[in-house]
Formats: C-alpha cells, sequence, structure tokens
C-alpha cells in the first residue's frame, strides 16, 4: 500500500514512494555520521544517564532520610521510599485539615511491605 506523490519540481514526470524516500534520506543520515561518530555520540549519551540515575538515587537517599519509620537493617527500596511519602503525606495531610477543624480526606490504612508493590501499581492505573 505505497502511496505515491507528484514531484511538481520535475515537472510531473517522477513520482516515487513515500518509503523509497524515507530509505533514501535514512541512508544518507547513516552515511553522516561514522561508526566512531556514533560511539562517540553513545558514549556521552550513556554518559548523561549515568549522571541522571546518580542525581536520582541521591534524591532518594534524601527522601529516606527525612521519612520517619522503623529503622531497618537495610536501606528502604525506592518503592518502599515512595510508598511511605505518600503516606507521611497523607498522613500530615489529615493531622492540619483536623487542626482546622475540617474532616480528614485520608483514611490510613498501615501498609505491609509485602503489599507495596500491589498498591503501587493500583495507583498508577
Amino acid at each position: 500500500m505505497d502511496r505515491h506523490y507528484y514531484n511538481s519540481s520535475e515537472g510531473g514526470s517522477d513520482t516515487e514512494t513515500r518509503n523509497e524516500s524515507l530509505d533514501r534520506k535514512l541512508a544518507q543520515k547513516d552515511r553522516k555520521f561514522s561508526a566512531q561518530d556514533r560511539k562517540a555520540r553513545r558514549q556521552e549519551s550513556n554518559f548523561r544517564e549515568r549522571i541522571r540515575m546518580h542525581e536520582l538515587n541521591h534524591a532518594f537517599q534524601g527522601l529516606r532520610e527525612v521519612i520517619p519509620h522503623v529503622q531497618q537493617s537495610r536501606k528502604l527500596s525506592k518503592l518502599e521510599t515512595l510508598s511511605l511519602a505518600k503516606n507521611y503525606i497523607m498522613a500530615l495531610t489529615n493531622v492540619i485539615c483536623e487542626m482546622r477543624g475540617e474532616n480528614a480526606p485520608y483514611s490510613l490504612q498501615p501498609v505491609q511491605s509485602s503489599s507495596l508493590l500491589s498498591e503501587c501499581s493500583e495507583d498508577s492505573k
């Protein structure tokens, strides 16, 4: 189901499929960058991704340090950290609302660590 288009720049005598045009453009693009250039671009991209992940992990560690929780022998996972942060924010919101004489907007249930995965997957829906 190739679509043809009219090439008006050549007086209408030449037509080509969009796929042929796309293939030609991609081949030209591939010729622009040598294997060394592509490898260098990939290394730069990997470097930026490593920096991004280090920054994200640093932010999670900072969050772990400020969320009140029972001390464990292992550090909290990212999933546990996010779940505790969410529950902590909800609890603080309830406290503020109750101090104002309003109804608490959240009903908080104790969460076991085994149910954290199911809770987070439900929240993402």
